[in-house]
């Protein structure tokens, strides 16, 4: 990775300065692929040779800890990752106005202002946007959420607009929009996570518009018999989950190790190995007895199964499939609406599950068992399948589309929008500044602080300016527009990225994330505040007594 030298960094002994320093190096290496029309970076993994595009700040925001030795830099990044992995969005955001904001600081400790003064303006400042995103924000219901399916359609696009072709994001959008509708209210739930309660399939060597919603699941483990599937296709088959051991633990108590691990047992005689014998035929027979009670099709088991248990079962032209991974086996359980089975005594049609059809075809590179449902039947989403030329594109492809489903998650549970192309920032930094002229706040703010917030409300039109300058607009001219719109009431007015003009927002159909921009914003102030309070950095040796 290059264009970035924080490892060889020359550091001013001043902790303030060397954070600041480093968080000015972060920002420039995202300030280049901000928003849609941002550049690519490059990014190479020398642990596995693999070469990715991306613009996704996540990514970049892995690349650059893998790169980075310098502790004081990492520590910076761990912000980063809390966004991330809270909101899959916003890194490039928070650390362009985290270098915007410091440097702001700089200038004003230079000029005399103590830190003291700044983190006072940084708590009114907060205090401000909390009361902004109270009362200046489109609130919508629910059900029109639910209902609005254009609506959604519109507001994922301009979730990921620029991280794929048009036509890509507008098939990942479309899918997110299918498995919105599908979850409804379910992720009001507290307990609800889209990572356990969707499975995702990838299917490398395919076009990212090859995605879809399988009504079903997959087994990616191969059945030991495939010659049972009559022409590779199975209607309507009964299917058992066995989540308990069906083999027998080695004597000394050790785990038991793979299919056909072998251990010797010693017999004091021949009667006492003919015992052993009879005992472990007749506990096969008993186990595959009970199991044959619901006559299953598939018995698919989440451990290993003994050979004895595995023949009887092939000879009854029943088709296992063992030891299937913990995630595929949680899917096939909650898709099919049945328990697992966890004592062989205790089996009835609570632990039977059928099927519309079990098919065992190639899925992307490799051949799969595919277990569809009735497409009659209003289940839980069994398995996303996520197209995409290389490993690597699936991942990204996945990681966009969840970015969908928890921006939708956060609209359900917190129903705020909004609008996007800097129009936040433009709104908020107006905000603040019609707060400092009321008297109300003139009267219980200093003039170091009303002086301090006039400074840092400029910090903010980064956004809107960057996004422009991205886009080859000249940024100092289309700011003095949008702001110049803004006062004259325009309130909605942003910049466009897809059609490149400056226009209302609501027309023009462009949003932002609610839950993850007030998440990002409340980060920001707080981890301003850190940096300020930072005084010096002393490390700390253990001291040796002297005997």
């Amino acid at each position: 990775m290059g264009g970035i030298s924080i490892k060889n960094i020359k550091l001013n002994t001043n902790s303030s300065a060397r954070l600041i320093q480093i968080c000015k190096i972060i920002a420039e290496y995202f300030k280049g692929s901000f928003g849609p029309k941002g550049l690519d970076k490059l990014l190479y993994d020398k642990f596995d040779n693999n070469i990715l595009i991306s613009s996704d700040g996540g990514t970049i925001l892995e690349d650059l800890k893998e790169h980075i030795e310098l502790k004081l830099a990492k520590f910076i990044l761990t912000y980063g990752k809390n966004i991330y992995d809270r909101n899959g969005d916003g890194v490039k955001t928070f650390y362009i106005l985290l270098s915007e904001m410091l440097s702001i600081f700089q200038k004003l400790t230079e000029q005399g202002i103590s830190r003291g003064i700044i983190l006072e303006s940084l708590d009114k400042i907060k205090e401000q946007w909390i009361k902004f995103t109270q009362h200046s924000l489109l609130e919508r219901s629910r059900e029109k959420i639910l209902k609005n399916e254009r609506f959604l359609s519109s507001y994922f696009i301009s979730l990921i607009y620029g991280k794929f072709s048009n036509s890509n994001t507008k098939h990942i959008a479309d899918l997110a929009v299918k498995i919105s509708c599908m979850l409804g209210n379910k992720p009001l739930a507290a307990w609800f996570d889209p990572k356990t309660f969707i499975q995702f399939q990838f299917l490398p060597g395919t076009f990212i518009t090859e995605s879809k919603i399988l009504n079903g699941c997959i087994i990616s483990k191969e059945p030991v018999n495939t010659t049972i599937i009559p022409g590779h296709s199975l209607l309507k088959p009964r299917i058992l989950a066995v989540k308990m051991k069906l083999y027998l633990d080695p004597p000394d108590g050790s785990e038991s190790g793979h299919q056909g691990y072998e251990y010797d047992i010693k017999f004091k005689n021949g009667q006492d190995h003919n015992d052993f014998t009879k005992y472990m035929e007749d506990r096969s027979i008993k186990i595959v007895n009970n199991l044959l009670k619901l006559k299953p099709d598939l018995i698919i088991t989440h451990k290993g199964i003994n050979r004895d248990i595995e023949s009887l079962l092939n000879k009854n032209d029943v088709l296992l499939i063992r030891r299937v991974k913990t995630d595929e086996f949680e899917n096939l359980t909650r898709v099919l609406e049945i328990e697992a089975i966890g004592s062989i005594n205790d089996i009835s049609d609570r632990n039977l599950g059928i099927a519309e059809r079990l098919t065992y075809k190639k899925i992307g590179r490799e051949k799969k068992i595919t277990i569809e449902l009735p497409k009659n039947k209003k289940r839980a989403i069994g398995t996303v399948l996520i197209g995409g030329s290389q490993w690597i594109v699936c991942k990204q492809v996945k990681r966009g589309l969840l970015k969908l489903i928890y921006a939708y998650i956060n609209l359900l549970r917190m129903p705020k929008i909004l609008y996007g192309g800097g129009n936040t920032e433009l709104a908020f930094a107006q905000y603040l500044k019609k707060s400092l002229s009321s008297q109300n706040f003139r009267i219980k703010s200093n003039y170091k602080i009303i002086y301090c917030i006039q400074e840092i409300l400029e910090g903010f039109y980064i956004i809107p300016s960057l996004l422009m300058e991205n886009a080859g607009i000249n940024s100092k001219k289309g700011l003095s527009i949008l702001i110049s719109k803004y006062i004259n009431d325009v309130r909605n007015i942003g910049f466009n990225v897809i059609n490149l003009q400056i226009e209302d927002m609501r027309h023009a159909h462009v949003y932002d994330n609610f839950s993850a921009k007030n998440h990002l914003y409340l980060t920001l102030f707080e981890s301003l505040k850190q940096i300020v309070r930072i005084d010096k950095i002393i490390n700390k040796k253990s001291i040796s007594k002297k005997s």
